[in-house]
C-alpha cells in the first residue's frame, strides 16, 4: 500500500471515529474498515439507488451533505452527515423500499462499506452491535430493542462539568463518633461534646450498638425546659430509635436519606441496622463541604422560609441544582428521587406558610400531588396538579382559601396553574372521605369520557402533606374499584391506545403541524397510560410510578419487554430533561433536525419499544 493511500485511509478512519457506532471500535478494526471503503460522489440529482432496485452489497455512510429518501414523489426521511443508510442489506435480500439521492440542488459524498465486512466488524461485534438494534432488523413484528441496547446507546462523551457529588460511585467515609453510655449524666455529655468539638453524641450499650443520639439542638431545647436537670441521665432526652445506615453508603444515598428523614446526622453501623456495632457518624456539614449546592441545605432553607419570597429563593436553588445535575448526566433514577423530595418539600412549605397567613386548619386534611409529581417523575417545574381530602365536611371555605394561597405561592415559584382545572382550588378535586368515595364510585360507574379521564388522573397520586390515613381511606376505594375491573380496564386500554407509536414505516417520526415532535404527547404519555392499565390488570392499581407499574407486570414470559420498556421510559425522561435544560423550556417539543445521530437512533429505538408495549396491551385486552 502506498504511503499516500495509507494516509487517506487513516483520515477516513479518524472521520468515522467521531460518529456512532464507529467510535466504539478498536483502532485496528476501524482502519481495516477504512481500507475497504469505496468513496462515491453524488452530483445534484444523482441517485445512489432507486426504489425497487436490488439491494447493493454495501451499506452507506453520509460523509458530506444530506441524502434524501424518497418513495415515489414523497420525501419520507433524510440522512444527515455522519449517519448510515441502506442498512436493509445487512439483514435481508431483496429490493430497496425507497430511493436515495442528495437533497435537492446539492451534492453529497458517501462511503460504501462492503456488507460482509460490515456484518463481521460491526453487526457481530458486541461493542457496536447495539447500534443496529432497530433499523431494518427492527421491522420484525416480534423485535424489541433490548434494555442493554437502549442503555448503551445512552453512553455519551464526558463533559467538562463535574459535580462533587453525583452518583453511587462516590462512597462516604464515616468519621469517628463520640460514643457514650445512655446512663451518662447530661452535663458530662455536654462537656464531652465541647471537648471533642462535635455537635452530636451516639449513646451505645455494652455491646457498642447504638441506642440513641443527642445533638446540640437537643441540648438547647432541654436547657430551656422547666424540668431541666443537668445530672439526669442523657437517656431521658436522647432520640430513639436511631436511624442507622451501612458502611458502603454513597453520597447520593446519604443526601436522599437526609432529605427524606429530615435528619442531619447519619449513624453508620457494621451491617446498617441498630443491632450492629457502631462504626461512625456522618453530618450534613461534612456533605456540605463536598458541594456548594447541597440538597440538605436547600431543604433547611425551605423549612426556615418565612415568606413566599424566601421560599422562592430556595426554589431557585433547586432549579440551579437540577440544571447542574442534568448537565453532569447524573443518573435519572437518582435525579427523580431528589426532585420528588424537593418539589414535595416546596408544596409542604407553601402549605405551612398558607396556614401561617390564614390560620390553622379547622380539621385534619391530606394534600395530594397528582400528575408527574404524583408518579414521582417530575424533573422540572411544570404546571400544578393536586387534590385535597378534608377530615370533615363544612369547612370548604377555609380549604378553598388554603388551596388558593398555596396555588398562588407555587405560581410565584414558577409552577403554572393547571389549564384543565386539576387543582385543590376546584371543588371537583377536594372533599371529605365520604364525598370522595361517592365521587370515585360515580366515575367508575360511568366508565367513559370525563369520568375515565378523572379516574386516570387520580391514579397518579402521592400524599405529600397531612394525614396519611385520610388519603388511604379515599384511595383504597379507588384501588378496589379499578383493580380487576376488566370492563373498566378494557375501556382504559382502548383510551391508552389513542396515541399509537409515532414511528412511520420508514423510521421517520410523525410530526406536529409545526414540524416538531411532541415528546410528551407522542411518547411519554403513551408509556404512562399503557403501564397504568397493565398494572391495574395485574391487581396493582395502587402503584403510581411508571417503572414500578411495569415491574408489576413482569411474569417470566415478558422479561425483555419489561426491562426494555423501563429503560426506554427512563430515556424519554432524560431526553426531556436534557432538552429542557438546553432550551430553558419544558423540553416537550423537539425539532428532529436538531437531534444528533445518536439521539435520532435512540429515539427510534425507544419508539419501537413503545410499539411493542402497546402490542402487548392489545394482546392482553384482545383489542
Amino acid at each position: 500500500m502506498a504511503p499516500e493511500e495509507h494516509f487517506l485511509h487513516k483520515r477516513v478512519a479518524e472521520e468515522l471515529k467521531s460518529h456512532p457506532p464507529f467510535g466504539e471500535m478498536e483502532g485496528g478494526l476501524l482502519l481495516e474498515l477504512a481500507e475497504n471503503i469505496e468513496v462515491h460522489y453524488l452530483a445534484p440529482g444523482q441517485w445512489l439507488f432507486h426504489n425497487g432496485d436490488t439491494l447493493h452489497p454495501f451499506i452507506y455512510f453520509a460523509a458530506k451533505g444530506t441524502v434524501a429518501l424518497w418513495r415515489d414523489s414523497v420525501l419520507i426521511d433524510h440522512v444527515e452527515q455522519g449517519e448510515l443508510l441502506g442498512l436493509r442489506s445487512l439483514f435481508q435480500q431483496g429490493q430497496y423500499k425507497a430511493g436515495a439521492k442528495p437533497l435537492d440542488g446539492k451534492d453529497a459524498l458517501v462511503y460504501a462499506i462492503p456488507v460482509e465486512l460490515a456484518r463481521a466488524r460491526l453487526l457481530n461485534n458486541p461493542d457496536t452491535a447495539h447500534f443496529f438494534q432497530l433499523d431494518w432488523k427492527g421491522n420484525s413484528d416480534n423485535f424489541i430493542p433490548s434494555g442493554t441496547s437502549l442503555r448503551r446507546l445512552m453512553k455519551r462523551k464526558e463533559g467538562n462539568f463535574v459535580l462533587p457529588i453525583s452518583e453511587d460511585r462516590q462512597k462516604l467515609i464515616a468519621g469517628k463518633a463520640l460514643a457514650l453510655h445512655p446512663h451518662t449524666p447530661i452535663f458530662e455529655v455536654a462537656r464531652a461534646m465541647t471537648t471533642q468539638r462535635t455537635d452530636a453524641a451516639v449513646l451505645v450499650d455494652e455491646c457498642g450498638t447504638p441506642r440513641g443520639i443527642v445533638t446540640d439542638k437537643d441540648m438547647r431545647m432541654y436547657l430551656g425546659a422547666e424540668y431541666f436537670d443537668r445530672h439526669a441521665a442523657v437517656s431521658t432526652m436522647m432520640t430513639q430509635p436511631v436511624k442507622t445506615f451501612a458502611e458502603d453508603l454513597s453520597y447520593a444515598d446519604a443526601m436522599v436519606a437526609m432529605v427524606e428523614q429530615r435528619i442531619h446526622h447519619l449513624v453508620v453501623t457494621q451491617d446498617g441496622t441498630d443491632d450492629s456495632p457502631l462504626v461512625g457518624i456522618i453530618s450534613d456539614h461534612e456533605i456540605l463541604l463536598e458541594q456548594a449546592l447541597n440538597p440538605t441545605v436547600i431543604v433547611k432553607r425551605m423549612e426556615k422560609a418565612q415568606s413566599a419570597s424566601e421560599l422562592e429563593l430556595a426554589a431557585e436553588k433547586v432549579e440551579q441544582l437540577r440544571l447542574n445535575y442534568v448537565r453532569a448526566n447524573v443518573n435519572t433514577g437518582y435525579l427523580l428521587k431528589m426532585m420528588t423530595q424537593f418539589y414535595a418539600g416546596l408544596y409542604a412549605n407553601a402549605l405551612r406558610l398558607a396556614e401561617k397567613t390564614i390560620g390553622p386548619a379547622p380539621c385534619g386534611y391530606a394534600w395530594i400531588a397528582l400528575g408527574s409529581l404524583g408518579r414521582g417523575e417530575q424533573l422540572m417545574r411544570t404546571d400544578q396538579d393536586h387534590a385535597l381530602v378534608m377530615a370533615e365536611e363544612g369547612h370548604e371555605t377555609y380549604f378553598v382559601r388554603l388551596a388558593q394561597n398555596v396555588s398562588g405561592t407555587m405560581q410565584q415559584l414558577g409552577f403554572a396553574e393547571d389549564h384543565y382545572g386539576v387543582s385543590a382550588t376546584n371543588s371537583l378535586w377536594q372533599g371529605s372521605p365520604t364525598q370522595w368515595k361517592n365521587r370515585i364510585r360515580s366515575w367508575i360507574t360511568a366508565g367513559e369520557g370525563d369520568a375515565l379521564l378523572q379516574l386516570s388522573i387520580l391514579l397518579d397520586a402521592r400524599l405529600i402533606h397531612g394525614d396519611l390515613n385520610l388519603g388511604l381511606e379515599v384511595f383504597n376505594e379507588l384501588y378496589r374499584g379499578v383493580g380487576g375491573n376488566n370492563v373498566l380496564l378494557h375501556t382504559m386500554a382502548q383510551d391508552a391506545l389513542r396515541n399509537p407509536s409515532p414511528l412511520g414505516l420508514f423510521k421517520q417520526f410523525k410530526l406536529e403541524a409545526t414540524g416538531q415532535f411532541d415528546l410528551k404527547l407522542r411518547a411519554i404519555l403513551p408509556f404512562i397510560d399503557a403501564a397504568k392499565v397493565l398494572a391495574g390488570f395485574a391487581q396493582k392499581a395502587h402503584l403510581s410510578g411508571t417503572r414500578e407499574r411495569l415491574e408489576a407486570i413482569r411474569d417470566g414470559s415478558n422479561e425483555e419487554l419489561v426491562s426494555s420498556a423501563q429503560h426506554a421510559y427512563e430515556i424519554l425522561l432524560e431526553m426531556r430533561s436534557r432538552f429542557s435544560a438546553k432550551d430553558n423550556e419544558h423540553g416537550r417539543y423537539i425539532n428532529p433536525e436538531d437531534l444528533d445521530t445518536l439521539d435520532r437512533q435512540l429515539l427510534r429505538n425507544v419508539l419501537k419499544t413503545l410499539e411493542a408495549l402497546q402490542s402487548h396491551l392489545k394482546l392482553k385486552f384482545k383489542l
